[in-house]
Formats: C-alpha cells, structure tokens, sequence
C-alpha cells in the first residue's frame, strides 16, 4: 500500500520488474475500503472532499482474494493521520488477521503523544488499541544531546543498543532489555562521552 493512487502511478513506472508487477499495489485508503467494507479517506480527500466529484472506483479493481501479507509505505508522512485509521482498517472484514508490514510509519510521533487527545481522538483510540500492538523489527533513530549525535538502535529479539557518533565511526555506549527513556540516553551520552 502506497500513499495514494499518484504514487501508485509513479512507483509502477520506476519499478517495471516482473516481481513488482507480480505483486498488488494500491492506495492505503483504497485497500482499506477493500478490506472493511467502510469507505477510508486519504488526507487530500478528506480535505477536498465537499469540493470532489465522484470517479472510478480502483476498489473494484482489486477482486476478492485477500493478500497474504500487506506492506504498507510511509504512513503518516508530513501529518496525515488519517493513514493510521486506515491502517486500522486494513485489519478488519476480508483483512482481519492478516500480517501487517510497516515501513518507516512514524509510529514514535503516535506513540509519544504528539498529537493531541482532545484534537485528535480517533487517533490517539488508533493508537491504543491498534498501534501498540506493532513492534519494530529493525529500528535507528537519530537523538541529539548538547551538540553530541547519537543513535538509538534494535534489531527485532535483540536488545536495545545507544550509540554515540564519532567522526569516522559509531561507538557503543550501552545496550538496555527494555526501550531507554529520553533522560536516560542524554545522561549516558553526557556522562561516557567527552
């Protein structure tokens, strides 16, 4: 699932090789229509759409054999929440129980909070009860403590591991069971670095 039906458009010219082709590409909010039967809305539509006029319906084009797996690219890029509901519906109806892969979908900005309650409550619902049950099978994160760059790294099954940057090359500081809290990555950076 791509971000909407341009970057369908776009993504099938730049990748012509058969296993690509091979594969079932589509809007987020168009696969997720498929799958719980309730009408999604990207973003741009959601804004536009006193302005919008009905049109084709890339839904049908779909048919009714449900994928094994849905990978789902960039959601939420540039605040779009509305691809987090949708992403919720792809996993109801015909997509019930089926696998999710997420790439690059922000779900930090949803997780800590960003958005909030009182703004935006589907969304943080979304998050509660949908959201919090992905976990990361490969995660590097940027931080920036007092002009010192370091980097928050984990493997799915692995544990956490801190590192600080260095001119030429990254050095382990710590490795931690459970996620490290912001505090506690600025004291390690602050405190094993010089």
């Amino acid at each position: 699932c791509l971000l909407d039906e341009e970057e369908v458009k776009l993504a099938a010219e730049a990748y012509p090789g058969a296993a690509y082709q091979s594969a079932t590409v589509t809007a987020l909010a168009t696969a997720a229509t498929w799958c719980s039967g309730k009408k999604a809305e990207t973003w741009l539509e959601s804004a536009l759409s006193t302005f919008q006029g009905g049109g084709e319906d890339p839904v049908a084009a779909l048919g009714e054999e449900a994928p094994a797996c849905r990978l789902v690219v960039q959601p939420c890029e540039e605040g779009r929440v509305n691809d987090w509901l949708n992403m919720e519906l792809l996993n109801s109806g015909k997509g019930e129980g089926l696998p999710i892969v997420c790439i690059n979908g922000y779900l930090d900005k949803q997780r800590l909070g960003y958005y909030p309650k009182w703004q935006f409550p589907d969304v943080t619902r979304c998050g509660e009860e949908f959201l919090s049950k992905f976990d990361a099978a490969y995660f590097l994160k940027p931080y920036q403590f007092s002009g010192r760059l370091g980097w928050l790294f984990r493997v799915y099954g692995e544990p956490w591991q801190f590192f600080a940057q260095g001119k030429e090359a990254a050095t382990l500081l710590d490795t931690f069971e459970e996620r490290p809290r912001y505090k506690v990555m600025k004291e390690c950076m602050l405190t094993k670095t010089e």
